[in-house]
């Protein structure tokens, strides 16, 4: 025979060795700083997974026809681009829709649609640049022909997406942003010079040539 012991009061079960006996929610029991860091993960990778082999190939094209001549663009646009993303990250949370279904409630099927392919077009042809992009590094390294690396990158990359969960593929990005801190030690090591480098990114410059205002251009694209 089993005897019912009666339940303690609430304030009763939060106190002194008790604690250690309850069962917490995960939310309380996580300290603030994880938790933090926890609902940093989808928005850093959002926000680093347009730094691909296509845009690091891009900038460094412009970099090398304009020099530091587009920095203060970077800095102008950041400010402009965070604003757009913070609007629409509040939009869709309030509005617990994703585009399609909202495009669809508001100008019918046929936008939608439109829509669609055209996302499915651009991510297509984007992936494509960035397995030859990656490849193309990776060959830099090897010293090996880039296309023999095109093939492994896209079997890697389907498996992630096919056995991989969104939670799992998340996670393991947020460690390998760490990779996106060669950055800054590549900036530091290539010794640039600073003076050109405070002038280009605090003082406005621009000239009509070719490779400055398809830069211009490429800075002031969308993400």
């Amino acid at each position: 025979m089993t005897t019912q012991l009666p339940e303690r009061p609430e304030c009763e079960r939060f106190t002194g060795a008790s604690l250690t006996s309850v069962e917490l929610p995960v939310d309380t029991a996580r300290r603030p700083g994880k938790r933090f860091l926890g609902g940093l993960g989808p928005g850093v990778v959002s926000g680093a997974a347009d730094v691909d082999p296509t845009t690091v190939a891009t900038l460094a094209v412009i970099g090398a026809g304009t020099i530091y001549g587009l920095a203060w663009l970077t800095l102008l646009l950041f400010p402009i681009l965070a604003v757009v993303q913070v609007i629409s990250t509040h939009v869709g949370a309030i509005g617990r829709q994703d585009l399609q279904t909202a495009v669809t409630q508001r100008y019918g099927s046929l936008p939608r649609w439109l829509l669609l392919i055209s996302i499915v077009a651009v991510t297509i042809v984007t992936i494509g640049a960035d397995l030859e992009g990656g490849a193309a590094g990776i060959g830099l390294l090897t010293h090996l022909d880039w296309r023999w690396f095109v093939l492994p990158l896209s079997l890697a990359l389907l498996v992630v997406l096919m056995l991989g969960s969104f939670d799992q593929v998340q996670r393991a990005l947020k460690y390998v942003l760490l990779c996106l801190l060669a950055y800054a030690v590549a900036a530091v090591l290539a010794h640039p010079n600073w003076g050109a480098v405070a002038r280009g990114s605090l003082v406005p410059h621009f000239e009509w040539t070719g490779a400055y205002t398809a830069g211009a251009l490429r800075c002031s694209e969308p993400r």
